[in-house]
């Protein structure tokens, strides 16, 4: 449940959506221009260390993961991943993937990180949540613009200078492909940088089968939505 300081600014911030002429409404889709971390390619073939945010090594823990994919849960079974989740140069910028007002700042229990809400639209069913954010830029109420810095990623492999940070959209209780809801300017380079992202990972790797491109919806999601009692 959401406290009574973080509904003040989500409806601060539909009203300050609807007459700031950003020419969002009420209650629209969120239209992502980035995934939140800058993807670039390693080239061809994949001899760069780094490129974009990443950093390109043969370890397993710096492997992007993508929405849908099963992993084992901390309670025994399985769970599905709901959101983007990056592993990137811990130096790398976390950018806003959309327009709108920073909804809420909220600290993740036990670590030094935060959850950055973002209100994209005035009274959307959709929330837009970027994980695991330090060194932030941003403060609850500002507004934001898609590419905009808001802040480094969390610690992931301090040794190998290596932060995490996730993209998540929900609507309603279900999670969504944050791929599907790309700018349509945009969405072939976004999603091509995306394919190429995880190709140049299975270069690097020397492991074809890393990621079935082939299964996925769009690149990067192996499913269109995911319920929250999957995740």
């Amino acid at each position: 449940m959401m406290s009574f300081q973080r509904v003040a600014i989500v409806m601060a911030a539909a009203l300050f959506l609807q007459s700031c002429g950003t020419g969002l409404n009420i209650g629209m889709a969120p239209v992502l221009r980035n995934l939140t971390v800058d993807i670039q390619p390693c080239g061809n073939p994949c001899t760069a260390t780094t490129a974009g945010a990443f950093k390109f090594t043969a370890s397993g823990n710096h492997l992007p993961i993508v929405f849908g994919a099963s992993v084992q849960a901390s309670s025994g079974g399985q769970k599905l991943i709901p959101n983007l989740e990056f592993r990137v140069s811990s130096t790398a910028n976390v950018l806003s993937p959309v327009d709108g007002v920073i909804a809420s700042i909220e600290k993740n229990s036990g670590e030094d990180d935060y959850v950055v809400s973002i209100a994209h639209s005035a009274l959307s069913e959709f929330s837009v949540e970027i994980d695991h954010v330090t060194e932030l830029q941003v403060s609850a109420g500002d507004r934001v613009v898609a590419g905009q810095v808001i802040g480094k990623p969390g610690v992931w492999y301090p040794a190998d200078g290596i932060g995490r940070v996730e993209l998540q959209l929900k609507r309603g209780g279900d999670f969504v492909c944050p791929l599907e809801y790309l700018a349509s300017d945009v969405a072939a380079e976004v999603r091509n940088k995306m394919s190429g992202l995880l190709e140049d990972w299975e270069e690097v790797r020397n492991d074809p089968s890393l990621y079935d491109q082939n299964s996925m919806v769009v690149p990067g999601c192996l499913r269109s939505s995911i319920s929250g009692d999957d995740a």
